[in-house]
């Protein structure tokens, strides 16, 4: 209902209200589907990369600790653990195993249904110009099997994901 004063009009309360839940919903609704496909949508601009067969400019970065330890890390902990290693693979080296990159088109994210703390043991991140594409950390410890973290959000465990780096770790 619009009122009006002195030549002003003046919505009624009950509209602004109502106006201000649906676009609250809204914005709610568009938030959690960005949250929620962001990671995706990396992978699938990481594939659309490798299928263009443009390697110059990739590289691919791998921690991993080769030690036993009882307490958790977080990935910065993990970059820094004095038994950390770390592996360097360039666009060359990458070119070699385009079928194995190119599986990751098929990674199904599924979202944990308990979140858990990270304790990342092996982390890898692939850039292109220097610029990060996507990271994956492993693992979490919550209720479900193990998690991964991409681009920091935690999801189910996907062989994919681990199967992909397996050729550039030492055997």
């Amino acid at each position: 209902m619009i009122y009006s004063v002195g030549g002003i009009e003046m919505v009624s309360k009950k509209h602004i209200i109502i106006g201000s839940i649906v676009f609250l919903l809204f914005a709610s609704t568009l938030l959690i589907i960005y949250e929620k496909m962001s990671p995706q949508r990396e992978l699938n601009n990481f594939s659309k990369l490798i299928e263009s067969e443009n390697f110059d400019d990739l590289s691919l970065t791998i921690y991993y600790l080769n030690a036993f330890t009882q307490f958790p890390l977080s990935v910065e902990d993990l970059k820094s653990y004095p038994s950390t290693v770390k592996v360097t693979i360039n666009g060359d080296q990458l070119a070699e195993h385009i079928d194995l990159l190119n599986t990751i088109s098929n990674v199904e994210l599924i979202p944990v249904k308990n979140k858990s703390r990270i304790e990342a043991r092996v982390y890898y991140v692939f850039k292109n110009k220097g610029i990060k594409i996507f990271d994956v950390a492993m693992w979490g410890n919550g209720d479900d099997d193990n998690s991964i973290y991409i681009n920091g959000k935690e999801f189910k465990e996907n062989d994919i994901l681990i199967n992909v780096i397996s050729p550039f770790l030492p055997k």
